[in-house]
């Protein structure tokens, strides 16, 4: 009315929002969350999706406690636990999985959280993952890191494998596996 924009418009607050995830800010986010209107739940979506891109564990469970869908995927189909992944955030990577959240989800490549941290050379994660019972087929091939490829051969992964997957909903299972679902354990 006096021609000053609304310093909390839909647009701002969604960026406001997305800037307050990735940069960790609890405090920043909560005042955002109470906002009226409240952000829009796919404002919420995106800022927990950039939150998991940064490793940013705190303000990543605000965000599902807002409603982020545990779930959700960006345009490359990853996950918040991919995004964890990439960046080597185990306690992000913890949080999720304690919620819920698929270890073994593909993006649109097929690639599972695991062999996105075989690629980025991220030792501890790829550890995490073989202790949680992540599917390791995939990771080898792209694994450079000796750790790494020490790890995996432990496992019986071996550069060439040719094991089947399978992939539904966005989920990879062993073709063998006839009890798919979460947490293969590949000891047995």
């Amino acid at each position: 009315e006096n021609g000053v924009a609304d310093p909390f418009d839909e647009s701002t607050l969604d960026a406001a929002l997305v800037a307050a995830a990735c940069g960790g800010h609890v405090s920043s986010l909560e005042l955002l969350l109470a906002q009226e209107p409240p952000p829009q739940a796919s404002a919420i979506k995106e800022s927990f999706l950039r939150a998991c891109g940064a490793g940013q564990c705190d303000t990543a469970r605000r965000l599902l406690d807002a409603g982020a869908p545990l779930e959700a995927r960006d345009r490359s189909r990853w996950t918040g636990l991919i995004l964890g992944a990439l960046c080597g955030a185990n306690d992000l990577c913890e949080m999720l999985l304690e919620r819920g959240a698929e270890i073994n989800a593909a993006d649109s490549n097929k690639w599972t959280a695991i062999i996105w941290a075989s690629d980025r050379q991220q030792v501890s994660t790829v550890a995490f993952f073989i202790e949680r019972g992540a599917i390791i087929q995939g990771a080898m091939h792209w694994a450079r890191d000796p750790a790494i490829i020490e790890m995996l051969t432990a496992r019986g992964g071996y550069k060439g494998d040719q094991t089947k997957l399978g992939i539904e909903d966005g989920v990879v299972f062993l073709l063998a596996d006839k009890n798919r679902g979460r947490h293969v354990d590949e000891r047995q």
